[in-house]
């Protein structure tokens, strides 16, 4: 059951809205004082949540006022409550499609701005930078522990989710390690792997993204700070010295001993 609070809660559902929907489906339509004796909830609190239920299709009013009863859509109408958030979000897109290309000439481009985030909502606002870049290409320096393999496995399933929709290729300078698992095809063209060389392993912790004329460098979770360098000079030293360290790393991953 509490999955399925979740996954409600992710089209948009509150917990309330979740229990109360969750309650009424296996039901004919049911009153509010019904509600309240199988969820428990306070009557306004349900009454509340019903309206919002119906703001999405997922409750219809049946009955009269004196014996007013609430019927639940099959899950079925779920799909539209989806679709409705899609065409929400493909409206915002064009709305901001709009203002980039009506506030473009007025910004500053020549100015370098650099930005200091802490903590993991500053982190992922860094990454999100990254993730919604114009040109969907990366070059990335990437130690084998770093933010995304050491958080939450939610946040780095999404990460890798968005990265995959928006067709992001990069190349990608990786430290070898132990019993890392063999990328598919698909994978090594998408990311270009490479291994640097065996001296810099196991000397640095963030995580270094070059896109569009933006520098993020990403610190690990110990320190949970992350900073955005916007600055097309700075943008292309870092890039002259990735070449640098590209053209001296590997494809083939070096032997790594076990220390006992």
């Amino acid at each position: 059951m509490n999955e399925l609070h979740e996954q409600l809660k992710g089209l948009g559902l509150s917990t309330t809205e979740a229990t109360i929907y969750l309650a009424g489906i296996n039901n004919p339509p049911l009153g509010v004082a019904e509600l309240q004796k199988v969820t428990a909830i306070k009557r306004p609190t349900i009454y509340h949540a019903l309206y919002e239920l119906i703001k999405k299709g997922l409750v219809a009013k049946t009955g009269t006022e004196a014996r007013l009863k609430f019927a639940f859509a099959p899950p079925e109408q779920l799909e539209n409550v989806a679709a409705a958030q899609i065409a929400e979000l493909q409206d915002r897109s064009r709305t901001i499609q709009q203002l980039v290309s009506t506030l473009a000439p007025l910004a500053n481009t020549t100015q370098s701005i650099v930005a200091h985030y802490e903590g993991v909502e500053g982190v992922k606002t860094v990454v999100d930078a990254a993730l919604y870049c114009k040109v969907p290409k990366w070059d990335i320096l990437a130690p084998k522990k770093n933010f995304f393999s050491d958080f939450d496995v939610a946040y780095a399933k999404y990460f890798m989710r968005v990265r995959q929709n928006r067709r992001i290729v990069s190349r990608s300078l990786w430290e070898a390690q132990v019993g890392s698992k063999a990328l598919t095809p698909e994978d090594l063209v998408k990311r270009q792997p490479r291994y640097v060389p065996q001296v810099m392993h196991g000397q640095f912790d963030s995580v270094i993204i070059l896109f569009d004329d933006k520098v993020a460098i990403i610190s690990s979770v110990n320190e949970l700070s992350a900073i955005l360098i916007t600055s097309s000079e700075i943008h292309r030293l870092f890039s002259a010295m990735f070449e640098g360290l590209w053209s001296a790393s590997s494809e083939k991953a070096p032997a790594i001993s076990v220390k006992n």
